[in-house]
């Protein structure tokens, strides 16, 4: 009976070894971040964005955009990180609606000055895991280009 103990036990701690292993990333660290962001293009911290907190600025695939922090104390130790990226161009509203029904990651509308804008949240409370960052990177490079062409049509 003892010995099947230690074995589960043994068997239990090889299971949850990966797991525990795994390398996490989280808002407060705009640095790591930005290295995991550079596998995707450019990316670049930026000192401050107009409200004070962290931003990166990046490009993938030829199109700019900017990752935001947001929920941070003393433009630090921040909460959550938006992507967001923009188009100068003429849409109808139909077309983003459409798109906001349809697809699951990514949301588009129109700003202020009509343009066309494309945001994708994460939540970073207590971290994620650095492939599940990528992950994130990658959905987001693939909405830009799907906006680029299912919602704008270049």
């Amino acid at each position: 009976m003892l010995n099947s103990l230690r074995l589960s036990l043994a068997g239990l701690a090889l299971f949850a070894s990966p797991v525990l292993a795994q390398e996490t990333v989280d808002a407060t660290d705009p640095a790591k971040l930005e290295a995991i962001l550079k596998g995707f293009g450019v990316a670049r911290i930026e000192a401050n964005s107009n409200s004070g907190n962290p931003q990166i600025d990046g490009r993938a695939d030829g199109k700019a955009y900017k990752l935001f922090f947001y929920g941070c104390t003393e433009k630090a130790n921040c909460k959550s990180v938006q992507f967001w990226a923009y188009w100068d161009q003429e849409v109808a509203v139909d077309k983003l609606n459409e798109w906001n029904r349809d697809t699951r990651y990514g949301k588009v509308y129109l700003d202020k000055d009509s343009d066309v804008v494309l945001e994708y949240d994460i939540n970073m409370v207590n971290g994620v895991s650095d492939r599940t960052f990528e992950d994130s990177a990658d959905i987001w490079v693939q909405l830009l280009g799907r906006v680029d062409k299912e919602v704008l049509g270049n």
